[in-house]
C-alpha cells in the first residue's frame, strides 16, 4: 500500500492530479514494494494456512493482451513483470531509478474496461521510459538502454508495433496472364523512438 502512497506524490501535479488507471497503480505499487526489498514477491505470508504462497510477484511472464483480468491486481502484473525483467538485464539500481523517474512523467489512461485503452497506457509508459533513459536529448538514436527496455515490455507483449500504420495502394484489375504485378504499400511511423528500417510484405 505504500507503492499508492508514492504515486499520489509523484501523480499529484500532473493532468488529473492523481493516478487514474487502477491496472496500472498496482503495478506500480507493487514495483515500488519489489524494489525496496529487491526480491518480486508480493504478500508474502499473506495466506495463513500457506506461508510460502504469495498474493503476486512481479518475475512473472503475463502478456497484453492475454492476461488482462477483471482484478486490476492480475492486469497490473502485466506492467510490473516488463519491469522486473528490465532488472534482471540491467540490474536493481539502473531499473529502480527509471521506474521513479518514469512515474514523475504520468503515464496513465482512462480506469475503463478496455484493451484498446490499456494498451496505450502501456505503451505511454514504454515511451515514458524510454525518454528519461536518454541522454542525448536525441530519442531517434536509441537510449542507452534501449535495447534491453524494448525486449524486457517485448516479453509480455508491450511494444510500439502498434504505432505503425501499413496501407496498400488499391489495384485495378490485372491481367491473368501476366506472371506478376508491382504491388505498393506505405508503412508509417511518427512515434520518436526509432524508425522503420525494412518492410517485408507476403502475398
Amino acid at each position: 500500500e505504500f507503492g499508492h502512497s508514492v504515486a499520489r506524490v509523484r501523480y499529484r501535479n500532473g493532468p488529473n492530479g492523481h493516478l487514474t488507471n487502477t491496472a496500472l497503480s498496482e503495478g506500480f505499487a507493487d514495483l515500488v514494494s519489489a524494489f525496496m526489498r529487491d526480491d518480486p514477491r508480493i504478500g508474502i505470508g499473506f495466506f495463513e494456512y500457506d506461508r510460502e504462497k504469495v498474493l503476486r510477484s512481479c518475475d512473472n511472464e503475463k502478456t497484453f493482451p492475454a492476461d488482462i483480468d477483471l482484478d486490476p491486481h492480475v492486469t497490473g502484473e502485466i506492467i510490473s513483470g516488463a519491469f522486473w525483467d528490465l532488472r534482471k538485464s540491467i540490474g536493481h539500481d539502473t531499473a529502480e531509478r527509471l521506474f521513479k523517474e518514469m512515474e514523475w512523467l504520468n503515464p496513465d489512461a482512462a480506469d475503463i474496461e478496455s484493451s484498446s485503452v490499456l494498451e496505450g497506457g502501456l505503451i505511454q509508459t514504454l515511451l515514458d521510459l524510454l525518454l528519461v533513459d536518454d541522454n542525448d536529448n536525441n530519442l531517434s538514436n536509441g537510449t542507452p538502454h534501449s535495447t534491453a527496455i524494448l525486449q524486457a515490455f517485448a516479453k509480455h507483449g508491450i511494444s510500439l508495433a502498434s504505432q505503425i500504420q501499413i496501407s496498400a495502394a488499391p489495384l485495378a484489375d490485372q491481367d491473368t496472364s501476366s506472371s506478376g504485378y508491382r504491388v505498393v504499400f506505405r508503412a508509417d511511423y511518427d512515434e520518436p523512438v526509432g524508425d522503420i528500417d525494412t518492410a517485408t510484405m507476403f502475398l
